[in-house]
């Protein structure tokens, strides 16, 4: 496959850009920074950083888009968008929960935030997670069951017995 940018130079593996439209490229970002223009167009820069407002808005549309989309493949893997616990459907109130515990020292070990969805997919998904809201994911930590857990337990030990 050729460079997307020169559509001369050969690249290879995952990469799109050759090394020297890639030197290029990186060249023309650290002088637009220099001269107070956003890294990634020629539009100034916003006080104290170093992309424009425009491309600032871009990119975090653009991460709660990957994010929503690395969340979903996650999930696929551990029983699809859905609460294991209470049904929830909404993604944005699912997460990955630890089935064993222990993922207050797992997250610091992998590091805090959307990283662990990064985890999983690099390590194949290993087993010892499920989907769960966020609101019976935290009461699972803090009470040590989710009421909607406690109540199906309730329920199962005070039927009465059948004939």
């Amino acid at each position: 496959m050729n460079c997307r940018h020169c559509k001369i130079r050969e690249v290879s593996g995952t990469n799109m850009t050759c090394e020297i439209c890639l030197a290029k490229t990186r060249d023309a970002r650290v002088e637009r920074i220099k001269n107070g223009l956003c890294r990634n167009c020629t539009n100034p820069a916003e006080p104290n950083q170093i992309r424009c407002k425009a491309c600032i808005i871009r990119d975090r549309i653009r991460n709660k888009e990957w994010l929503l989309h690395r969340k979903a493949e996650a999930f696929q893997h551990y029983g699809g968008i859905k609460c294991a616990c209470c049904g929830e459907l909404e993604i944005r109130f699912l997460t990955i929960d630890h089935i064993n515990g222990g993922g207050t020292k797992h997250r610091k070990e992998i590091g805090k935030g959307r990283s662990i969805y990064s985890w999983l997919k690099r390590n194949d998904y290993p087993l010892g997670y499920q989907v769960l809201c966020y609101n019976c994911n935290c009461a699972g930590g803090f009470y040590g069951i989710c009421p909607h857990e406690e109540k199906r337990r309730n329920n199962l030990t005070s039927e009465p017995a059948s004939v």
